[in-house]
């Protein structure tokens, strides 16, 4: 399958764009993958939330913003090309502004377990931001507060995940003074991808979903 690209940093980076179904609402959604990039299983559930945004009127992104990287690296080699990442998702964020019914005031961020770290980095360029799974202390931590606004940020976490770190992500955007929620699923495992955790993927959709129309 062909992709659309945008520049950024001298390279081309592929993109899925999903158009919004029916009447536009004018809101972005850019969606970060994981550490994994798009690969089965997470490329099918990311593709989801992208056709589930599009259906609520939304236009969703889903930038692979690995670029010339070829995932997936050791994580000393993937976290080192963290400010690269985060240069890419800037301009996929002005890429996505110039599409088709987007109102560039109304961005939202969805990011997975990196992404989701990513996402947060990023909190001063959207409106609103979810993050799962985010790690937080040993890929740098999510950055200093945004200068001119404060997004709206849900958290999600399972509670048998030993590699996310949605508390203390939590701790810090409440004492910025950042509107943040944080739900937490008991038994569930990084990724939501365990036989245990159905549930957990279910409810935090759903959640995803209400907060995205809500806020943005």
């Amino acid at each position: 399958m062909s992709l659309p690209t945008f520049p950024s940093g001298g390279n081309s980076i592929p993109v899925e764009v999903f158009p919004p179904v029916g009447t536009p609402n004018g809101g972005l959604v850019v969606i970060a993958h994981g550490s994994d990039g798009m690969v089965a299983p997470w490329a099918g559930m990311i593709q989801d939330y992208a056709k589930a945004l599009a259906a609520k009127q939304f236009t969703a992104i889903i930038p692979y913003y690995f670029g010339q990287a070829t995932p997936p690296l050791p994580p000393p080699a993937l976290f080192a090309l963290i400010p690269s990442f985060h240069k890419v998702l800037s301009d996929a964020i002005a890429f996505g502004k110039t599409l088709p019914a987007v109102n560039a005031a109304r961005v939202g961020l969805l990011g997975f377990s990196l992404g989701g770290n990513l996402c947060l980095r990023l909190r001063g360029s959207a409106k609103v931001v979810v993050s799962y799974f985010a790690p937080n202390a040993f890929l740098g931590g999510i950055g200093p507060p945004a200068a001119t606004h404060q997004a709206f940020v849900q958290l999600h976490h399972g509670e048998n995940d030993t590699i996310s770190q949605a508390e203390s992500i939590y701790r810090q955007l409440k004492g910025e003074h950042t509107a943040t929620e944080l739900h937490t699923y008991v038994e569930a495992t990084h990724g939501f991808g365990g036989p245990g955790d159905a549930s957990a993927r279910v409810q935090s959709k759903s959640l995803t979903l209400d907060f995205l129309q809500a806020r943005l």
